[in-house]
This record gives C-alpha cells, structure tokens and sequence, in this order.
C-alpha cells in the first residue's frame, strides 16, 4: 500500500479509523462499525484492502465474535448488517501501516539539505518533515471527563519532553490539552514562562512517538531579508495550517504588549508577511531548511480583526537562551542596565554638537535606582527627576546625555543594539565595559549590570 493510500486512511474520520484504533486499544473482541464506502468517498481499492464490502449500500459491522456484546451495541444505535471475522493478513496489515505512521516513516533527517541557489523552495517537502513538529495548544477547563477548551495557540516540540509556546498563550495556565499533527491528545504541564520574552514551556510526560522535535536555528546572524520562511500552526483553530512568505525586515525591537506604552521589549525580532493569524501564536516560523527561526507572536492589523501581511517572531537566539532557563528553574533572569534612551538622529546629534553622521544610543535619561546611576549621564532635562516617569519633552530632554557607541568592543549604531546586547550576551552580576560620547570626548565606562526589576 503507498504513502498516499495510507494518508487517505487516516484522514477518512473518526467513523474509520478512530474507532478502529479505540478497538485495538482494548483487550478482547476487536469491533468496528463503519458507514459505507460510497458515503466516505472511499476508492474500492482500499476499502477492500481494510475490510469493507466495496459494493455495500449500508453500515457494516465487522467483529471477531459477532455474539459478543460489541456487535449487540452497534446493532441497538442502528447499525444494521454483516458481522464476519478481520483476517489476521488485514490486521497485520493495518498494525504495520499504524506503526509506520506513528514511528515517522518517510522523515528525513533535520536540518534538510541547503537549498540550491537560486532553486524555489519546496515548501511542500518543509511541511512533510516539520508538521510532526508542530502542536495545537488548547487552554480551558476539565469539566468532568470531558475538556472543555476556552482558547487555543500553537506550539513546537522541542526536545522528548518538552513544547514551546508563548507565554500569552499558555503562561496562565497550569494544565494544557496538547494536539499532535496526528490528532494524539496529551495533557500538559506549564513548566516555566518569561513575560519578557513571550515565551513559555510546556513539559509533556509522554510524548507520542509520532511527535518530531525541531532544531532551533544555530547561526541567527546567516538570516537575511528576503529568505523564504514558512509558518505552521492553529489559526482561527484550523490545524495544521502552513502559510509562506519571506523574512521582511531583522532587528525590529517589539513591546512585550503591544496594547500597553513603555516598559521591556524584546529585541531582534523578526519581522515576516507569511501570513500569522490568531491562533498562530507560539507556532514556528522555519526557513527553507526547516529549522526554528522564531517563535510567531504578534501581528500589526492596522484595526483590522487579522493578518495584515506585517507578522513578528521572537528570535531563535532568545528562544535558544531562555528555554533551557524555563526548564531547569521556571524563570529567566534578565540582565538589567537601567536607561532610558532612543537612537541617536541627526536633530540629537545637532543638538550635541556633533557630527549628524554620528550613530549611537542617546542616553536620555538614568533613573536613580538603577545599575547605571552614576556611571551613565542623562540628559539635562532629567538631571532634576528621580524617576524616568514623567519628564516633560523639550530640548533640554535631549541634550547632554551620554552617546552608547560600543559595549565591549562591539559597535553599538542604535539603541536597539544596545537593548540587544544586554539581553542577549549578558547576564546579571556581569560587568561590561561602555564606549561612550561624553561631553564631546569618548570614555570608557564600567557598568555592573543588575537583574531586571519584578525578575
């Protein structure tokens, strides 16, 4: 039987295949009622292959003790017709194409070969060996025996144990219904979550064998603006979805919460117009060679309800440095610097008496219980605030702070690449070494970095 015969088995429905696999889950009589095949759609070909009478105009019950109480239910719900024994040639069969199935036949290895250049991807091949990778997160209320689902993300499986998915996802909740790409149900435990990065861990204490762990991407700095990239999740609870695009801009700096002003963001960010929808959220965004390039988490719908073709993912770097956090501790410590500032204009600069070619992070304000008090200088115009909270904007708010132009030796264009640094190369309790303009003479500053108040 081909891959594809196998496919359309799993697909026909739970009135298939689910309550066959529910049958083989239990000890004793084996019993399956089926609708025919003309009300599936089923080819002759494979309904003949597991059983069923091609030409039946009516439900077939099929039972390996037609006394038993099995066939007497399917009888009593209105299934009429023929009990008569499963051969034990069929029932190998469809044992062999189950196994195959969960144990991923057909994957290859991870990361795929490189791309050739110039050459489209094959995003039907990416979808084939990352899907068995991607989950379907559901939140909501046990109700009995039953799950009672009050919200739905996405997810990737990280290692044997273990799903990535954002904190706004799943960080609230204590247990989560996770759905596998083949439908395999799992209850699941959130481990460990970070505001500050979106993301949250989920630990799965028996993953099926069908689940596929996917690599993060290794080398952040290869990825460039107009790679191809794809996106697999739950949209609008559609599981399953693959959506393509290319990465439209690196380095964007996006808040925790969009809706909210002020407070931590988190950097080097991706940003993409594959298509990222509701219930995208904490699914992958790969690129060609199917590996983890980021984290889907936001989109801007310029008032509108969906995608907008502007769609941002948390960087595989800050996925690789914060989970193994969230799963040995539960938390992430943040390295804390304690500025306010913006990227240095050509108005700053002018303002400064400075060239309007120079580049940098303008330290506009120092607030007093911060690691940078007095080390780094802020404006003027906040000399006399305790807080960075509050100060009116003038001139004087963007004169004589200090100019970030290196940490540690590495060049620093933008205030965004100071925020990047610090979160990303640095720990709390660490000291690094700022290059700053200061009063028109370039100094060096050390500065002990602190952890992140509320961390």
């Amino acid at each position: 039987m081909s891959r594809g015969e196998r496919r359309i088995l799993f697909g026909c429905g739970a009135l298939v295949v689910g309550l066959l696999m529910c049958s083989l889950a239990v000890a004793g009589t084996l019993t399956v009622a089926v609708m025919s095949p003309e009300r599936l759609n089923l080819p002759a070909g494979l309904a003949e292959w597991i059983g069923i009478d091609p030409t039946a105009d009516r439900a077939v019950s099929i039972s390996e003790d037609p006394s038993g109480n099995d066939a007497a239910s399917a009888r009593a719900v209105g299934l009429e017709g023929v009990a008569q024994p499963l051969s034990e040639e069929r029932r190998q069969n469809l044992a062999e194409a189950l196994a195959a199935e969960r144990d991923g036949a057909g994957r290859e290895p991870l990361p795929l070969p490189e791309a050739v250049q110039g050459v489209a991807p094959d995003f039907t091949r990416i979808y084939e060996q990352v899907n068995p990778g991607v989950v379907s997160v559901n939140v909501g209320q046990q109700g009995g025996t039953m799950f009672n689902p009050q919200g739905s993300g996405s997810g990737f499986v990280f290692d044997d144990e273990h799903i990535v998915t954002n904190n706004h996802v799943a960080g609230a909740a204590r247990s989560v219904r996770v759905v596998f790409f083949d439908q395999s149900e799992r209850v699941g435990t959130v481990i460990g979550a970070d505001a500050d990065s979106d993301l949250a861990v989920i630990r799965v204490d028996d993953m099926p064998r069908s689940a596929r762990p996917l690599p993060l991407l290794a080398d952040f700095d290869a990825l460039s603006v107009g790679q191809p990239v794809a996106a697999i999740g739950n949209p609008f609870s559609f599981a399953n979805t693959m959506t393509s695009g290319i990465i439209s801009a690196l380095g964007r700096t996006i808040p925790v919460d969009p809706s909210q002003a002020g407070g931590f963001s988190i950097p080097q960010s991706i940003q993409t117009d594959a298509a990222i929808n509701p219930g995208n959220s904490g699914g992958p965004l790969v690129n060609a060679r199917g590996e983890v390039v980021g984290v889907n988490a936001q989109i801007r719908t310029n008032g509108m309800a969906a995608n907008a073709g502007i769609g941002f993912a948390i960087p595989s770097n800050i996925v690789a440095k914060i989970v193994p956090s969230l799963i040995d501790d539960g938390a992430h410590e943040w390295s804390y610097l304690g500025v306010q500032g913006t990227s240095l204009t050509a108005d700053i600069a002018a303002l400064n008496s400075l060239p309007t070619d120079t580049f940098g992070a303008f330290i506009r304000c120092v607030p007093g219980n911060g690691p940078s008090r007095d080390r780094l200088q802020g404006s003027r115009g906040s000399l006399n605030y305790p807080s960075c909270d509050g100060i009116p904007p003038s001139d004087d708010t963007f004169v004589g702070g200090d100019v970030v132009i290196a940490v540690d030796d590495e060049p620093v264009a933008s205030f965004d690449d100071l925020l990047s640094y610090i979160a990303i190369e640095t720990d709390p309790g660490q000291t690094i070494e700022l290059t700053v303009i200061r009063n028109g003479a370039q100094v060096v500053v050390p500065v002990t970095l602190a952890e992140r108040p509320g961390g």
